[in-house]
């Protein structure tokens, strides 16, 4: 019988694999994160101007979002439901904190993102999965 290294084969330690296989795996890991698509952008931005809690006084209602709101026709205007599965967080000089429905309020600037079907009326309706309360 001939030796790997004489037949010219060339066999590697299986440490050396193993070491190999994690630098591929970590290489592949940072190449998947670089190519990962960035953020969806919101589906709507703009200030609270009506907000309805859902009877029973659960912590789900619907949000009016308008673009802008002194403009009675025009800009972006959505009536957004807000429900348990609705990730409802807050903006602040620390960064993102987590919040709930109660803590929205008229008067503040929010972006959302929507989950399901939009209905194209006037204003739109749409279900949330992502309320930010914005800190402007």
């Amino acid at each position: 019988m001939v030796p790997a290294e004489a037949s010219g084969a060339l066999i590697a330690h299986p440490r050396v694999v193993r070491a190999r296989l994690a630098v591929l795996a970590a290489v592949l890991f940072v190449a998947a994160c670089a190519a990962a698509p960035q953020e969806e952008p919101p589906d709507v931005r703009g200030t609270i101007t009506t907000l309805t809690v859902d009877a029973g006084g659960a912590e789900s209602g619907t949000i009016l979002v308008e673009e802008n709101p002194a403009e009675p026709s025009g800009s972006a205007k959505d009536v957004v439901a807000v429900g348990a599965s609705t990730l409802v967080l807050r903006r602040t000089a620390q960064g993102v904190i987590a919040a709930g429905f109660f803590d929205m309020e008229p008067g503040q600037r929010v972006v959302a993102w929507y989950t399901g079907p939009v209905l194209e009326s006037y204003p739109r309706r749409a279900r949330a999965t992502r309320v930010e309360i914005l800190n402007d």
